[in-house]
């Protein structure tokens, strides 16, 4: 009766952390976190679990990892633990939300489903038998129940499998097949993500060696059938950074999957309270071999571990990681049963001065990083105008035409700058920037092969271009890629390094999408334009703008003196007023009276000798 009370007295919340591509979004803007291990924590008294929670969410951790099975709980149990977790995490943030574990490969902690303990090989869940066909004894019916219990409830950041689990058996289809029948009645019978809780994905042929086809099946697709995992973890520790199976892994999930992937783990060992320790409990503290990851080195084990935890972390995400999470945070000198006394952040084992440069490093970094939008998001790229583009075929496919609303139009380049052409687009002023979709050649109707293969999406931070999505490669040819993004940014460029899987030079891009929350700016307005880089003559601007009825002025920009053509075009393209002027090196104002046009919006450019700029013109 308790189980049910707890069950019904759900506090609203949130909405539900999602998947999106390669990235997480929660009320429609992008999601990144900084999170913790607490895996003891649902079994802790009120008190305790009040008290934790407290301190982990003040230090910015939003995501708590839990494992919820263990060997003296039934379902039942384990379901009403998981519920009073979540009410009291209500009463002290609705920002928090849980990764929750169903079982742990390592029998010593305690945390397996009950009747699992004949499966255990020398203290591991590595039976192949498990998972095999035996898993669906004990341990399935006892995911089963939890999650139907809680198959909406926002709280839950995602359910996982297990804890670093393991076949003995080299024959991944073990794993492989056990994995995906979990995986897919969670994603069947759930609204919220799942995934592995792998180390990586090695863990799937028992052999510790990264292989890209096996990273391929287990999160993209197997047997013809849709991977269920909505993310890849990896699990980071003193002798793993610099490890070819980690790091190789890193590099392939970056690239190749398109679904986002979390640092689940991340610790080293060091800042003992004793410091004179010259180990713990047999792992060596002296490892400047593998600290030196990231261009920082842990000199020995009396210094604190904040600067390597920040150079690990700050790789991490630049590395495209959506979420990085802390081994065994404790804040108090009584630690959360079953932490880890070497790698974990706590008092209870280690030093003040290293507890709290872990948790000031963590905090700031988490202040940092997006937390979800404010609701519905707008392109606002149908409003700006084009600062730069690379080349154009014609004026037909001008760059401006991949931000006019419309995939029957595109832009098109003259196959010059294969690797390197771009476009820019000026948004007017800075805004607050949540995703960039990019509608390719076959939004428009062509082959799916002219689609574009790889692709950077930057903005212009005042001083220098700087990457918010970096080389991504459209590997399955996607017509439509979104990417979700927290920048602020007044200019923004597509730049692209490959322009189709046909092997011509030819970018063809129907639609470059900016969204930012509806009817919100940035207050802060660039005040430094990026570099167009001209070889001719380019349109600074238009004034007045919007125009009534009489004469507007346009101003000119030219790299050398010459002969330039001034065109003002309808929305169908037809030729309105054309110009032809010349110009001396510098700024050049020319005066067009259209005193005799329809109100509306009209094109202008300017036709020299290298490059067309195009800009929008409103008449009323």
């Amino acid at each position: 009766m308790v189980g049910l009370l707890l069950l019904t007295s759900y506090v609203s919340h949130a909405q539900t952390v999602t998947r999106s591509g390669s990235g997480f979004v929660l009320n429609g803007g992008s999601y990144q976190f900084i999170g913790t291990n607490m895996r003891e924590l649902a079994y802790q008294s009120n008190s305790a679990i009040t008290t934790y929670l407290t301190d982990a969410h003040n230090a910015g951790n939003k995501v708590i990892r839990i494992y919820i099975s263990r060997n003296d709980t039934d379902k039942f149990g384990a379901a009403s633990k998981l519920g009073n977790l979540l009410n009291l995490a209500s009463q002290v943030s609705t920002d928090l939300r849980f990764i929750v574990v169903f079982t742990d490969f390592y029998q010593s902690s305690n945390h397996y489903v009950p009747g699992d303990q004949n499966y255990f090989i020398s203290g591991l869940l590595k039976n192949a038998s498990w998972y095999d066909y035996a898993y669906q004894y004990n341990y399935l019916p006892y995911v089963q129940h939890v999650v139907q219990q809680y198959s909406t409830d926002s709280r839950i950041f995602a359910w996982e499998l297990g804890n670093e689990i393991a076949s003995e058996n080299t024959n991944k289809a073990y794993m492989l097949n056990f994995a995906y029948n979990v995986g897919s009645w969670i994603q069947s019978n759930s609204s919220q993500m799942v995934t592995t809780g792998f180390i990586n994905t090695s863990h799937a042929t028992w052999n510790g060696s990264f292989n890209s086809t096996t990273a391929y099946e287990v999160y993209v697709s197997y047997n013809g059938q849709s991977s269920p995992f909505d993310f890849a973890t990896l699990h980071y520790y003193d002798e793993d950074f610099g490890n070819g199976a980690h790091d190789n892994e890193l590099n392939y999930l970056r690239y190749n999957v398109g679904k986002p992937f979390i640092i689940e783990e991340v610790g080293f060992t060091g800042g003992l309270k004793d410091q004179n320790a010259t180990d713990c409990y047999g792992m060596p503290i002296f490892r400047g071999k593998y600290w030196s990851y990231g261009g920082v080195t842990l000199q020995d084990g009396k210094s604190n571990r904040g600067p390597a935890m920040q150079s690990a972390i700050d790789k991490f995400f630049s590395f495209g990681a959506d979420g990085a999470l802390s081994w065994s945070y404790a804040p108090y000198t009584y630690a959360v049963p079953y932490g880890d006394a070497c790698r974990g952040v706590d008092r209870e084992n280690h030093n003040d001065t290293d507890f709290y440069a872990i948790k000031n490093y963590l905090s700031g970094k988490a202040a940092g990083l997006p937390n979800g939008g404010s609701g519905s998001l707008t392109n606002v790229a149908t409003s700006a105008s084009l600062w730069s583009q690379t080349s154009q075929y014609s004026s037909t496919y001008s760059g401006w035409k991949a931000f006019d609303g419309l995939t029957n139009t595109k832009w098109t380049t003259d196959g010059s700058y294969p690797t390197s052409s771009s476009i820019v687009l000026n948004l007017g002023r800075s805004y607050n920037i949540k995703k960039f979709t990019m509608k390719h050649a076959s939004t428009g109707g062509e082959w799916t092969s002219m689609n574009t293969e790889r692709y950077s999406l930057r903005f212009w931070n005042g001083s220098a271009w700087q990457d918010a999505v970096y080389n991504y490669y459209n590997s399955g040819q996607q017509g439509t890629t979104s990417h979700n993004v927290n920048i602020n940014a007044q200019y923004v460029q597509f730049l692209v390094h490959d322009p189709n899987f046909v092997g011509d030079n030819y970018v063809r891009l129907p639609e470059f999408e900016v969204y930012a929350p509806s009817g919100s700016r940035e207050e802060i307005i660039t005040t430094t334009a990026p570099p167009r880089e001209l070889t001719g003559t380019s349109l600074v601007g238009a004034y007045p703008n919007p125009v009534d009825q009489g004469k507007v002025t346009f101003t000119m920009l030219a790299a050398e003196d010459g002969k330039a053509v001034l065109n003002l075009t309808d929305m169908q393209g037809r030729t309105v007023r054309s110009f032809s002027t010349q110009v001396t090196k510098g700024v050049n104002d020319v005066s067009m009276d259209i005193s005799d046009l329809e109100t509306g919006m009209y094109i202008y450019h300017i036709e020299g000798e290298d490059k067309s700029q195009s800009k929008k013109l409103i008449v009323r």
